[in-house]
């Protein structure tokens, strides 16, 4: 897949706060 681990990570770690429990699975990345 066309993810870049250290972007990623970031990018999740710092939207994860204020995202809604119900919808984590889309932060998650595509295979």
């Amino acid at each position: 897949n066309d993810v870049e681990p250290f972007h990623w990570l970031k990018h999740t770690l710092e939207v994860i706060p204020d995202y809604p429990v119900n919808q984590l699975d889309k932060l998650l990345p595509r295979k």
